[in-house]
């Protein structure tokens, strides 16, 4: 238990932060008052849990009176407030109990129409609501049984989905975290035998994947749904107080502990992965093929097969998608190369869109380009924290954003220890080139000869070949951290290695692409088919032999 105490304790100077975002302070939605509970600081604990009733309240009057939207985080904080009502109930005087009940009984569950982890945190705590007041009516007047029962369908088919098809959010460390909050409640306190086999085997499963794309102490590896900010610096990602908890990263600086609400109830749970989960985590080296994926569903898009392929070597992991090229975004985040906490590299098509989550007097899209130019949006306190590349909620979210997400879809291959990421972009694009995240002072060295970008930290190396030399970003917010491709149409080779030479490894790089030149990267067609000269006959061995006829288009 003594461990326990220490990683709650880790929590406390943050559960009194005020920070916020739109929807209420962060220590409310993800629960802070657990850790004073946790902890026997009862006085602290119920005055937080008070503050956090207060803003399920608050939102839930917004909605149903039509001056809010149905996107508010109480459906993060109810769970948390269910955890400590079963957790602690001894500590919680009957006022409280009483109130607890009463939101619970009314409180507006969704009966789906939101996104994946939405609708599971809806369909958990009305289930969970049903079974714990089996005599009264919820929220529509209809009786505990007839959403005992309801719910129970929906959950089962959720985790069908989950386990059978993949995740519409996969690898997204936001969403891993959110999802633990109903997986684990249900887990924990659900009766029905069925739901918690289901539910245990989708625990296993997120493991598994946290687990399979583990390094720097966090989750690093290509995401359908995740947030450049945590992306661009491991240190910065919500994952990482989970990975101390779960794959005994001892690591007790947390650095963004918020959207860690599921954080806290696991550290309350009985479950833990199993060890051969664990040991994936702490493998190295590791190659691995995830097939649990899926692409989010886009109207009138087919929707095709996606998996994600992971090597990890001493020093450096790699872990990129298999996508074929589509108008659809499929991912966030196509491929990642990770060194250390602060040494990420990865590749993406700016989607500097007008937001759909932003305030009046935020910037438009071209305003927050000139002032990346300009350098009037500086980080400040997180790196890479500026308009454009926040936090969800907060001032300056914009999605997908500066470094999250693409504005038209790669197409991207892998194997073993080599990527091919390729861009078919508009040229009437605000944007018509792509761009590569590597900062150069997180690297031992970082070097350039013509279309090869050279770089190495440790005994991690990686070699990156563009279809057009990487112009580096000298001036304004990305400063040593931006390298554009002024080619709509072109593409990256990416490699990763360790404890090669490092002269060798510069030289023998020509080598590895034979043929490969400006005119080897082709687009044809309505459908932007992507062919590559018959030269340039690398992507094949990158190639799982599963994908090669189901994928690749024919050279």
């Amino acid at each position: 238990m003594t461990r326990l105490q220490d990683f709650f304790k880790a929590f406390a100077p943050y559960a009194l932060s005020d920070r916020t975002t739109y929807w209420g302070p962060y220590r409310c939605f993800d629960g802070m008052f657990l850790p004073f509970l946790a902890t026997g600081d009862v006085e602290d604990g119920l005055a937080l849990l008070r503050e956090t009733l207060d803003m399920i309240d608050r939102n839930l009057a917004d909605e149903l009176s039509g001056r809010g939207d149905q996107w508010h985080l109480a459906d993060f904080a109810i769970h948390a407030v269910w955890r400590a009502l079963r957790t602690f109930p001894d500590q919680i005087p009957d006022s409280i109990r009483e109130r607890i009940k009463q939101r619970l009984l009314s409180y507006n569950f969704h009966d789906g129409g939101l996104t994946e982890n939405h609708d599971l945190l809806h369909h958990a705590m009305r289930h969970l609501t049903a079974l714990a007041f089996p005599k009264e009516s919820l929220f529509d007047g209809r009786s505990a049984e007839t959403h005992l029962l309801e719910t129970r369908s929906r959950i089962l088919a959720w985790c069908e989905v989950w386990l059978e098809q993949g995740s519409e959010e996969w690898g997204a460390d936001i969403y891993e975290n959110v999802n633990l909050l109903s997986l684990l409640n249900l887990h924990d306190f659900a009766s029905d035998a069925e739901i918690k086999d289901r539910v245990r085997a989708a625990l296993d499963l997120l493991a598994r994947e946290m687990a399979l794309n583990a390094f720097a102490g966090a989750s690093t590896g290509a995401a359908r749904r995740g947030y450049g900010c945590y992306r661009i610096c491991a240190r910065n990602s919500p994952s990482r107080p989970l990975h101390a908890l779960w794959f005994h990263n001892e690591n007790p600086d947390f650095a963004v502990p918020w959207f860690v609400g599921g954080v806290l109830v696991a550290a309350l749970s009985p479950y833990r992965p199993p060890a051969d989960i664990v040991a994936l985590a702490q493998a190295n080296p590791l190659r691995s093929s995830d097939y649990n994926t899926r692409p989010y569903p886009q109207p009138d898009v087919e929707v095709r097969e996606t998996f994600r392929v992971t090597t990890r070597l001493p020093g450096v992991q790699l872990s990129g998608t298999i996508i074929p090229a589509t108008p659809s975004r499929y991912t966030d985040f196509t491929w990642l190369a990770v060194f250390d906490e602060d040494a990420v590299v990865l590749a993406t098509h700016p989607a500097t869109i007008p937001p759909t989550h932003h305030l009046p007097d935020h910037p438009t899209p071209k305003d927050l380009l000139q002032g990346y130019e300009e350098g009037r949006f500086q980080p400040s306190g997180r790196p890479g924290w500026v308009p454009g590349n926040m936090p969800p909620g907060e001032p300056g979210d914009y999605r997908p954003g500066f470094w999250q997400g693409h504005g038209h879809a790669p197409a991207c291959w892998m194997r073993d220890r080599c990527l091919l990421n390729l861009f078919n972009i508009p040229e009437t694009d605000p944007c018509p080139w792509f761009h590569l995240h590597l900062p150069v002072q997180a690297f031992d060295e970082v070097l350039q000869t013509e279309n090869w970008l050279f770089a190495r930290r440790g005994q991690g190396r990686l070699r990156i070949w563009s279809s057009k030399p990487l112009i580096p970003c000298q001036q304004g917010t990305w400063s040593g951290i931006e390298w554009r491709c002024h080619d709509p149409k072109g593409g990256l080779f990416v490699e990763i290695g360790s404890g090669d030479d490092w002269n060798d490894w510069m030289d023998q790089a020509p080598k590895r692409c034979p043929g490969m030149g400006q005119d080897s990267i082709h687009f044809q067609g309505e459908n932007q088919v992507i062919t590559l000269h018959r030269n340039a006959d690398f992507p094949r061995e990158l190639l799982p032999e599963r994908a090669r006829s189901r994928i690749l288009p024919n050279p």
